[in-house]
């Protein structure tokens, strides 16, 4: 009896020890859909919707704890800046944002600012091409029309 308990005490030694190998092999680095440590808020951006788009539409940027964004940023300079009250939607689960690109902003690179004025690359946005539908021939066409 006693060569027998020594089997199972050896048995669940080693299921036991390979359990703990895997534990801690598995998963270190990836932190995605863990609670941070801390638990404090980190801002991220992800992607930004549509990319090709101009003036006057809507853009829809996604990331995490979105609602840590201040301001976006159109190009370069801080003329042309869209403010957190200005927003159209702060998703409630802080995962995205949508706002409309003002009417004069520049098509280029996006940045989002943190409470805390840090400028974060949201993406780039591209210039819509306008779609033509028909070309009327120059000789139809009289002076003055």
């Amino acid at each position: 009896m006693k060569k027998n308990n020594i089997y199972q005490w050896l048995y669940a030694s080693v299921i036991v020890m390979t359990s703990l190998f895997l534990w801690s092999a598995c998963g270190e680095d990836d932190t995605y859909g863990k609670p941070d440590v801390d638990n404090t808020p980190h801002l991220t951006v992800k992607d930004i919707n549509p990319k090709v788009t101009k003036p006057g539409n809507m853009v829809v940027i996604s990331g995490r704890d979105m609602n840590l964004v201040k301001a976006v940023r159109f190009g370069e300079t801080d003329q042309f800046v869209v403010l957190r009250e200005a927003f159209d939607k702060v998703s409630t689960n802080s995962t995205q944002l949508v706002l409309t690109i003002p009417e004069d902003a520049p098509i280029g690179t996006v940045y989002v600012i943190s409470n805390e004025d840090i400028a974060l690359e949201a993406g780039t946005l591209t210039a819509m091409m306008p779609v033509v539908e028909k070309i009327e021939p120059v000789s139809a066409l009289l002076p003055g029309d």
